[in-house]
């Protein structure tokens, strides 16, 4: 299985927070890691960057740098963002109006991963439409 990990689990994940990750859920990763199965989206390039303007986060030497070390680990890769995922994230009803929630279900769906995050409105979401999850809680 490939995992796509959501804005906050990428950051914790390589930050080594391990108090915001379950020990399945590190474990789980670990390996996927190891066998070049991580990935991370376009999208949560641009919600970092946005977490950073609005100082939720800080980073030794900027986001930007930050992100461009993190890519550079082997075993996780990048998710692009097509035109194709944007227009149908659209159609995410009954998830929420939040549009970087739409994307990354989106870009889950699409690219056949197991979406790995914390969030309970996405966990929701996917028990509801049988979609994969790997929940970082556990």
């Amino acid at each position: 299985m490939t995992y796509l990990l959501d804005t906050h689990v990428f950051i914790w994940f390589r930050e080594g927070n391990r108090s915001r990750l379950g020990p399945r859920c590190i474990e789980t990763l670990n390996d996927a890691c190891g066998a070049g199965r991580v990935l991370v989206s376009a999208i949560s390039f641009r919600e970092i960057g946005q977490l950073e303007r609005r100082k939720l986060v800080e980073f030794p030497g900027g986001a930007r740098e930050w992100l461009r070390k993190a890519i550079e680990v082997p075993g996780i890769a990048l998710a692009d963002l097509d035109p194709w995922t944007a227009y149908e994230s659209a159609s995410r009803d009954g998830l929420t109006r939040d549009p970087w929630y739409q994307l990354l279900v989106e870009t889950n769906r699409r690219l056949g991963t197991a979406l790995v995050t914390r969030d309970r409105v996405i966990l929701r979401y996917a028990k509801r439409e049988f979609m994969p999850v790997l929940d970082a809680r556990k």
